[in-house]
């Protein structure tokens, strides 16, 4: 099954998620934009996009898959100019290869 798609935090801001990757210490994260200014990319590990968040509410999914993409994003950009982000460390990520046919990722931190 793809986690590909678009989601919405649990705070309300729209993600579009455009794969998964796996990173130099083979951990696997979750790679997606958001989408609103500035539009930046992004890398969260895969069990921590997919937690629940304790709130005032109660548990409720960080992420929530609320439809698929519309467009390919990725045919559009050249993937190795980016650079992501990783949502949890002072670290700067690129793409170091891309698997079109699943989604998949490899990417290297930037020293």
């Amino acid at each position: 099954m793809s986690i590909t798609g678009i989601y919405r935090h649990f705070k309300g801001n729209y993600y579009e998620v455009l794969g998964e990757a796996i990173n130099d210490s083979k951990e696997t994260l979750v790679f997606y934009r958001q989408m609103y200014e500035p539009f930046g990319f992004w890398l969260r590990p895969k069990d921590m996009f997919f937690e629940k968040k304790d709130t005032e509410q109660g548990k409720v999914e960080r992420f929530i898959k609320i439809g698929e993409s519309s467009e390919n994003i990725m045919g559009k950009i050249d993937v190795r100019s980016l650079r992501i982000r990783h949502s949890e460390k002072e670290e700067i990520y690129q793409i170091r290869s891309w698997k079109e046919e699943d989604g998949s990722f490899e990417v290297s931190k930037i020293e």
